[in-house]
């Protein structure tokens, strides 16, 4: 085949090689523009004579059993803008001579062994729009000269070992459609400059260490299609402002530390609990399971007292036994009678009732307490006596 001297395209893809790509491919035409020969089950190493094919514009080896490091050759393909070799065996680092490769493109190096860091001056190849480094053995953290690509629109680095917090440059990639960091170590806040991903359409995540809140302008990120924040240590409330994203079809929000009320509005009225599964203390609607977010925490009397109330009878629901024990604090400080074990009612036109269960000592009215006799002003005094107490 070297003998061929007009030869620009050599496609063999899907055919059973079962063999070595020889060193003598360095020798192809001078002209020669596309080597496409993935799922071959081609083994052993690149070699260094790939290099020679100074015209190379189109290198796809993926999927077959290619060993060995990346060679630094690729650096010499000057006019090269596709290059696929993931899902092989490859080992060690990215030379960084792939950096020289200006006119790439779409760079796809996933499902391998490579290790150590990505390199900063990847944050120089502006003719990029594909980056896709995922289930490799990358660590250290991600570089702040990657979010100079401005025009970059789908970056995948998952699992892999990355750490660090995420630099606020992130929004410097107005036009990325599809942001994929899950499966790493990264920690820190979710930056709030994250809105500038106005384009964004996939964003995960997942499977981190990221703190603190959900940023509130993430509603501003009219795209998104698909959100996973899934196995994080977020903490806060779930924004009312992605009730807004009217595309979002995937949200995952499960094993995290979030509380509050889950919004109703948008794509949370087809959501299950499974998206939320995992947090600390939720409210939200019946359908979820979940306990109403005005709800309190009162005894079987208690409820039948409100239920009587809500079939629209006219009456007066007496404690009968106020006290600092039967009240208490819900997460805003703010105080709730919890225990209507003697409650009573008053019909309509009633001021007094008679009765055999009588409140606490010290609590009470003795003018009521020491004839049985259940009154509002019996809660009155109780209230003073719990309010003096809690002054002092």
């Amino acid at each position: 085949m070297t003998n061929c001297r007009n030869l620009t395209s050599l496609v063999l893809y899907g055919n059973p090689l079962n063999g070595t790509l020889p060193s003598l491919i360095g020798n192809l035409s001078t002209a020669f523009q596309y080597l496409t020969l993935y799922e071959s089950n081609i083994k052993g190493s690149i070699p260094i004579e790939i290099g020679n094919l100074s015209s190379l514009t189109s290198l796809n080896l993926k999927n077959n059993e290619l060993t060995g490091t990346i060679p630094i050759t690729v650096g010499k393909l000057l006019e090269l803008q596709y290059l696929s070799l993931q899902n092989n065996k490859l080992e060690g680092q990215i030379p960084l001579e792939l950096c020289h490769l200006e006119t790439l493109a779409f760079l796809f190096l996933k499902s391998n062994k490579l290790m150590g860091s990505i390199p900063a001056c990847f944050g120089n190849l502006s003719s990029l729009r594909t980056l896709s480094l995922a289930s490799n053995r990358f660590s250290s953290s991600i570089q702040t000269t990657l979010w100079r690509l401005r025009d970059i629109l789908h970056v995948n680095l998952s699992v892999n070992s990355l750490s660090g917090s995420l630099s606020s440059d992130i929004g410097n990639l107005k036009v990325i459609t599809e942001l994929d960091l899950s499966s790493n170590q990264l920690t820190g806040d979710i930056p709030i400059t994250i809105e500038g991903l106005r384009e964004l359409q996939l964003l995960s995540l997942a499977n981190n260490r990221f703190q603190g809140p959900i940023p509130q302008s993430i509603g501003a990120m009219l795209s998104l299609e698909s959100v996973n924040f899934s196995n994080n240590s977020l903490s806060g409330v779930i924004p009312k402002s992605l009730e807004s994203l009217l595309y979002l079809k995937y949200l995952n929000l499960s094993f995290n530390s979030l509380e509050g009320e889950i919004p109703s509005g948008g794509l949370f009225v087809e959501l299950s609990i499974q998206s939320f599964m995992g947090n600390e203390e939720f409210c939200g609607p019946w359908r979820m399971q979940l306990p109403p977010c005005n709800s309190r925490k009162s005894n079987r009397t208690g409820a039948q007292l409100v239920e009587y109330n809500n079939r629209r009878c006219i009456c007066i629901g007496i404690d009968e036994d106020l006290k600092l024990s039967n009240v208490l604090l819900d997460e805003d400080l703010i105080a709730h009678v919890s225990d209507f074990g003697i409650a009573k009612l008053l019909g309509e036109g009633d001021s007094v009732r008679q009765t055999m269960t009588l409140a606490t000592i010290g609590y009470m009215a003795p003018e009521f307490g020491s004839e049985g006799i259940v009154s509002i002003k019996g809660d009155i005094y109780s209230y003073g006596i719990l309010l003096m107490e809690t002054f002092t």
